[in-house]
């Protein structure tokens, strides 16, 4: 994992960066227009660090880890998943949805590329 975090795509904080972004979410949801019950639903309460950690790929030489970064808690939690929820219907709905690798082959299979 620590060979993970040093590949240059995580940067070390000296300080705690949590405390700035539940201000600003929480004066975010506050003005924003929605009913005061989403409002209060919405507000987060726990200063939750991110957690990251590795589950290995166990198909692939080397089992090497596949980084997995626990958001639970974290203050825009609650207000992704409720966007989640309002975008759900809308996925799958767009030509350029691609399900998985098999829908992916089945929608190229009989593609022919000009040489």
């Amino acid at each position: 994992m620590k060979e993970h975090l040093r590949c240059g795509s995580y940067k070390k904080l000296n300080n705690n960066p949590i405390p700035n972004i539940l201000k600003e979410v929480r004066k975010t949801i506050a003005d924003s227009n929605l009913e005061d019950k989403l409002k209060n639903k919405l507000i987060p309460s726990c200063e939750t660090i991110p957690r990251i950690y590795g589950l290995p790929k166990i198909h692939k030489e080397g089992a090497p880890l596949r980084p997995i970064v626990n958001t639970i808690g974290y203050p825009t939690y609650d207000l992704a998943k409720d966007v989640a929820k309002i975008l759900r219907p809308l996925v799958g709905n767009i030509d350029s949805f691609i399900k998985d690798s098999h829908d992916f082959v089945n929608l190229i299979k009989n593609e022919k590329l000009d040489r």
